[in-house]
């Protein structure tokens, strides 16, 4: 692969809110992709991505934090055939999302992230019956300080339980979550 990238980041309003964005371009030969109705990996000789991620970072006061990403990508085949110029397997055009972050006085920290991804193929041949149409995604975040050294933490991904596929025939997660603690020693 040879790529390249380059990108501007920009604060305004004394460091309160930062916008950034970044133009990537990557070539590669003899990629390797799994193909999942034969079982077997591939090779796709040339591929081209590229595309723009832009953000958006505002942090209205010191204990928030506020994060908006939108990336656009086109990755394709340039090998010559009946594919040519296909959108690669499982990478969508269009990815978003929205995170947020709060800390209390107390130190009891708060967060949530939304995320949006578009529509892709399962395959390179970008068969209709091989669509895997976009999802979104929520999840929410917390932690409680019990002392300096010991924290208190949970998440919940998939808040609300949707149902969206990355491979076809594979499965993929509802709603999960996690408590657990953290310790600093």
């Amino acid at each position: 692969s040879k790529g390249y990238d380059f990108g501007i980041e920009q604060s305004f309003i004394d460091g309160a809110v930062t916008a950034t964005a970044t133009y990537f371009h990557r070539k590669s030969d003899d990629l390797i992709a799994y193909n999942p109705s034969s079982f077997q990996s591939e090779n796709i000789g040339r591929t081209k991505s590229e595309g723009v991620e832009l953000g958006l970072i505002i942090r209205p006061e010191e204990n928030l934090d506020v994060r908006v990403n939108y990336a656009l990508v086109d990755a394709t085949t340039l090998s010559p055939g009946a594919n040519y110029g296909n959108q690669l397997a499982r990478r969508p055009k269009d990815k978003a999302s929205f995170v947020a972050d709060w800390k209390s006085p107390w130190g009891v920290k708060l967060g949530t992230t939304i995320s949006l991804t578009g529509d892709s193929f399962d395959n390179i041949n970008n068969s209709v019956a091989n669509r895997l149409d976009g999802y979104w995604l929520a999840s929410i975040r917390a932690a409680v300080p019990v002392t300096s050294q010991l924290e208190v933490y949970g998440r919940v991904e998939n808040l609300f339980d949707q149902d969206y596929v990355v491979v076809k025939g594979y499965n993929t997660y509802g709603r999960t979550a996690a408590v657990g603690v953290r310790a600093r020693f």
